[in-house]
């Protein structure tokens, strides 16, 4: 299982994109990696975020379309496959978002299923930025 080209130069992490990839999905499935995609350029409000964010990620009947129900599925995940994930958001993401993302990515870290999610337009690090 190879690393999706757009990719290979960053740890996982909450990473933002000013021009998204535009087969990014596909590069991630085609390595054989779980690619989520959601869109919330449109969204309209919290309710709205949290449940474009369950759909996208398949959670289960039980998702309580909360922050710490997000937090939970995110960090849970067993109905997915077992690889490497990448989350790809499309839209303008908040601060408490932006922290529930941040703390899934550190749960998945050291496993070998590790967490990328990419943010365009929002204000997560630019790709080509790396920490260091």
């Amino acid at each position: 299982m190879r690393m999706p080209p757009f990719l290979r130069r960053v740890p996982p992490g909450v990473w933002s994109m000013t021009v998204l990839v535009s087969n990014a999905a596909e590069q991630v499935e085609h390595e054989g990696w779980d690619p989520l995609e959601v869109d919330l350029r449109d969204a309209r409000g919290k309710d709205d975020v949290l449940a474009r964010l369950g759909v996208a990620g398949s959670f289960p009947a039980h998702y309580g379309r909360n922050w710490d129900a997000a937090y939970y599925c995110l960090t849970d995940l067993s109905w997915r496959p077992e690889v490497p994930r990448v989350l790809l958001v499309r839209g303008p993401v908040d601060t408490v978002l932006r922290g529930v993302f941040e703390d899934a990515v550190d749960h998945w870290a050291a496993s070998r299923t590790p967490l990328w999610i990419i943010v365009h337009d929002g204000d997560a690090p630019a790709l080509d930025e790396q920490p260091g």
